[in-house]
Formats: C-alpha cells, structure tokens, sequence
C-alpha cells in the first residue's frame, strides 16, 4: 500500500483498534459473569433441589456460625444429578459437627438458597453488588438437619499448601507475639490475617491514613521484593546466575501473592514487578506507565469485575501519583541533611499518593485523614521494621528461647505502632469526615485536581482555567445541596436484625429512637446509622427531649 494512502488512513488503525477492544472487553466481561455458562447451578436449581460443594476455602469463626466459601459441583433436581459449577457463601450453625469442617470437604446441602440482598438501609454498603462482582449470588445458613458431610476430600495441593503455611505463619507468631492487638497486626501484616484484629484498631488505622498496612498492599510486596533482592545476592548459586535469581525472586513473591489471598493492589505489584524483573535479564528498561497500563491490562483480562474493586482502583490511582507527583513534590524543598532528606523524600511519596486517591476517599469513605503525612513517617518505617521482623522469628522459630526474646523485640514495634496510630487518631483534628459526594461530583473533583496538578507541574494556563471553572461549578452543587439538606425532613426507619431504631432528621441534625443495646453500641450505630446520616448530612445530633428509646 502506498505511504501516502496509509499516511491519509492512518486515524482508522487507532478507531480500529478502540473498538476491538471494547468489543473484547465486553466479551470477557460476560464470558466472566458464572450466570452466562450453562453449567452454572442457577440454571437448574429450585428450593427442592439438594446441591454438592465443596468447602473451598478454611472456615472463618464467626461470633455464632462459621462462615466459609463453598464451590459447587452438582445440581440435584427431581432425582436428576447435573454438573454445575459456582460459588455460595455457607454459615454453619456452630456445633460439635461443623467445628471439624476443613477446606476441600465435600458436602450435601438439603436447604433452600437464600439471595444475597442489602441491608435496604440509605446510603448502606452495596454488600449484593460487592459480591456479585465475585460471582457470588447466593448463600445459606445451615444446621446439622440440613447438610450431610461425604467421605473423601477434594483439596487441591497447591492450595492446600498455601492454607497450611498460612495457618503454620498464624499459629507461629500468635505463639511468640507477646498482645492481643499485636500479634492480630503482625498476621495482618504477614499474611494478610484479619480475623483477630480489633474493629477500633481498624478503624483508627482508617481515620489516620495508614489503613493500607493491615490490608496487604503493593508497599508490602515492595518491602519483600527488597528483602528478596538482599537474600537473593548473598546466595553464591544465585548471585551469579542473574536469569535464576530473578526466576527464584518471581516465584517467592507470586507465593507470597497468593498466600496473602491476591488482593488487586498484591497483584497489581506482582505483575509490574515480574515485569520489570524480567525486562532486566534483557536488560530492558521499560516505561513506568507501560508496566501500570500493561499490569492493569492483564488483571482486567483475567477479572474484568476488578475495575470496580476499590482496592484496584486506589492502588493504581496511588501508584499513579507517586509517578507522577513524587519528584516534583521532592523538589519543593531542598536540604543538605541526609537524614531530613531522607524523611523529606518518604513525605513526598505519601503526599504523591494521597493527591491521587483523594477524591475517590471522600466518595467511599466519606472522609479525608488530615495529618497522613504525620502518621506515614511513623508508622511506614515501623511496620517495615515489624515486617522484616516477623519473616526472622518465623525463621528462628524452631530454635528454641531465642524467638521467644525476639518476639517481645517485634512485639514492642507493634505495640509502639499500634499506640502512635490510635493517639494520632483520636486528636480533634486529625480527620475531615461526613463528607457525602456524588458519582457525578467525584468526577468533577477528578477534573478539578488534575486541573491543578498539570497547571502546576507544566504552569498551564489552560488547565488552570478548566480547574477554576469545574471548581465553581462543584461550589455552586454543594451549595445547593447544603441549602436542600438544610430545609429536610425525614423519617428513617432502619432495618436491622434483633434491633430497631428510628432516626427523626430535621434540617441537619437528628434524633435517634432506639432500643437501649443499640444505643450504647458505637460500632453497630457507625456501621448501620452514620452510613444514612452522612448521606443526608444530618451531622449534629438533636437535643429534643420528648422523645424516648424504645
């Protein structure tokens, strides 16, 4: 073909190539969905029907029932036995029965499926959509009349593998580990182990920022990939075969990936750092951008559905920010000190990510952690510390007293860790919270950032206009959803199991009628009530005193 046709053409390869993609990306995303395939277990099941599953994972304790993720094997419908395939969530009543339930047991489950649904409640988390983005549609809870246990157990090895280390690393550190709330963090932070952890310590770690360092993150897998390097270079066999030592440094971290559960900011960090690892056996140097574009990619091929995980989304958004923010935020300010330079360069990492991630903060999670900066440059090097020194006590674990002096060392890490969070946490202000955004409003505030940041980084004038402009419109929207908010009147009647409570909003403040175990329960009240108050920016509780708790 000659250049010039293909010069004057040249547009319709790029529209070409849009629409492939779309068109694949829409493929994928139904060929993902388990109620498009004809085997999947909704398709021929009734309330009649008895299904056989398998427990797929290690049960999870819960305060009376254990919950645990069954996948289903086949359908029996009308004394007809079919194949069928999907996930179901399963709450076994606790007794001397389900207590000994294990991953890869196989089941009978003679109980009808119960949808998932919300809690109805304003404003309340989308629990439906969240697992049915996991193609989890349905679950069920269970006493011994309901299921039958069969012989023979469908464990896959691998998997198996990666429970029993799991629970060996859990078992090791809850045993030298010296506090409740410390060996909860330490197994947070090795191997991604929430159970245990206090909700009030979840939720102080949330209100200062740092909430990322007891959900396994890519700071996590770089702090191994770093430890990994190291290790790796003091090994003669390895330290001279560049090709084996990244090949045995891929493989430790995708085990480490998927021991922690392969959350979307674990994998996220696996694949960029696969690729730049073996981009330098071919001494390679690929663009930063590339390696996120080309890791989010082929995450979105295997799971389309991670585009609406939050975890994807502020991961990459974060990664994002350091690349682009951290050298011009670093060269702000300028010092000969190498150990403020050193403080400064950490502080410009945590401002860069933060930039990046605040608008989707204030529509998730209805808040902003004011002093992050403050809490990161302490507690970043101190879960480093505590990190590195759970992988040694795992390691001189079998040696008898010597793990256990070294535990009370990482011990006193984690519990210097946790206090710093939860002080920092309390002061008056350290958190901007009850903050209500729309899908709409967000976006206008993602214009209106990067607006500003590319003005600033490149001084367009351009930009700085588009900022301006989207900022006064995202003004005059707040505004007049204050001026609304401040003229309502509502009723709320929320829906939650064993309680009842009433909320009576006028304008902005709100009065709750309630029966007393809710009254005095701060945490069901943030989880069930503050989500509906938020939303109608009723922030200020009413002084009315003629009304009285149910």
């Amino acid at each position: 073909m000659p250049e010039a046709i293909r010069y004057r053409f040249r547009s319709l390869q790029g529209i070409f190539i849009f629409i492939f993609l779309i068109i694949f990306g829409l493929f994928i995303t139904w060929q993902k969905d388990a109620r498009n395939h004809k085997n999947w277990y909704g398709q021929n099941y009734n309330d009649s029907s008895f299904l056989i599953a398998t427990i797929n994972e290690p049960p999870v304790e819960k305060a009376k029932s254990y919950k645990a993720l069954a996948a289903v094997e086949s359908c029996i419908t009308n004394g007809f036995q079919k194949t069928a395939r999907g996930n179901i969530i399963i709450y076994f009543a606790k007794d001397s029965f389900s207590n000994h339930l294990k991953y890869g047991d196989k089941i009978i489950i003679g109980k009808a499926l119960q949808s998932i649904k919300n809690s109805g409640n304003p404003g309340s988390f989308n629990y439906s959509q969240y697992l049915a983005f996991q193609n989890i549609f349905h679950q069920c809870y269970l006493q011994k009349k309901d299921w039958i246990l069969l012989k023979g157990n469908n464990a896959n090895a691998f998997k198996n593998t990666l429970f029993n280390t799991r629970e060996y690393i859990v078992k090791t550190i809850d045993k030298y580990i010296t506090g409740k709330n410390e060996s909860a963090l330490a197994n947070a932070l090795v191997v991604g182990y929430k159970v245990d952890l206090d909700k009030d310590l979840v939720q102080a770690f949330s209100n200062a920022g740092v909430v990322h360092l007891i959900a396994i993150s890519g700071l996590h897998l770089a702090l191994i990939y770093g430890l990994l390097f190291w290790i790796t270079l003091q090994i003669p066999i390895l330290k001279n075969s560049k090709t084996v030592r990244i090949l045995v440094i891929i493989l430790c971290l995708w085990f480490f990936a998927l021991l922690t559960g392969a959350s979307p900011s674990v994998m996220r960090a696996a694949v960029m750092f696969s690729f730049i690892s073996v981009g330098s056996i071919f001494k390679k140097r690929a663009s930063v951008y590339n390696s996120l574009c080309v890791s989010a990619f082929a995450l979105l091929c295997f799971d389309p559905f991670l585009l609406w995980n939050v975890g994807f989304q502020l991961s990459y958004l974060a990664v994002l920010g350091i690349v682009v923010l951290q050298k011009p935020v670093y060269h702000w300010i300028y010092t000969k000190n190498k150990i403020l330079d050193l403080i400064w360069k950490m502080a410009s990492v945590s401002i860069a990510a933060q930039m990046f991630t605040v608008p989707l903060c204030f529509y998730y999670f209805h808040q902003l952690p004011l002093l992050f900066l403050v809490v990161n440059l302490i507690a970043i090097p101190l879960a480093t510390l505590a990190l590195w020194g759970c992988i040694v006590l795992l390691i001189l674990s079998p040696l008898g007293v010597l793990p256990v002096y070294f535990g009370k060392l990482v011990s006193g890490v984690l519990w210097l860790m946790n206090h710093s969070v939860l002080f920092i946490s309390t002061l008056p202000f350290a958190l901007w919270n009850n903050v209500s955004i729309s899908v709409f409003e967000t976006i206008l505030l993602c214009i209106i950032f990067i607006s500003f940041i590319y003005w600033a980084i490149n001084k367009n004038k351009l930009a700085f206009k588009i900022g301006l402009t989207f900022a006064l419109i995202f003004s005059v929207i707040i505004s007049v959803n204050k001026w609304n908010f401040y003229r309502q009147k509502k009723i709320v009647v929320y829906n939650i199991p064993f309680h009842s409570a009433i909320d009576f909003i006028d304008g902005n403040k709100y009065h709750l009628v309630s029966d007393k175990d809710l009254s005095e329960d701060k945490l069901l009240q943030n989880f069930n009530l503050k989500p509906a108050r938020i939303l109608f920016m009723a922030n200020d509780k009413s002084n009315i005193k003629n009304l009285v708790s149910l």
